[in-house]
């Protein structure tokens, strides 16, 4: 019995279905098994810095996948970010019922 036990394979791993991300309505070309969606929004980003004893504040748009509450800034009236849905429109889609051969592949392994 392998229960419990190191193995060391290689092949091409199937899956019955391909993933598929319906909510916006993307199917790969390819037979992709895990599908990962990540969305990030142009904000504004405020940055300290400080020297002898003197406070900077910079602002600068970045690209960001977590949403940044412009309303603790310093000067939030002229760097505003609006709300955004972000944390809403991140997902991971994993085929079910991968194998390698006779055996499958639990979620942890194919995300490796």
């Amino acid at each position: 019995s392998l229960h419990c036990r190191l193995v060391h394979m290689s092949g091409e791993s199937q899956a019955r279905e391909k993933a598929v991300d319906g909510e916006v309505g993307y199917t790969p070309s390819v037979n992709a098994m895990v599908l990962k969606r990540t969305v990030e929004m142009l904000q504004w980003k405020e940055h300290t810095h400080t020297k002898d004893q003197l406070k900077t504040i910079s602002y600068k748009l970045e690209w960001s996948e977590v949403a940044i509450d412009s309303n603790q800034f310093s000067e939030s009236a002229n760097h505003y970010n609006p709300p955004c849905p972000l944390p809403t429109l991140r997902s991971k889609r994993i085929c079910a019922d991968i194998s390698l051969g006779a055996y499958k592949l639990s979620d942890e392994v194919v995300e490796k």
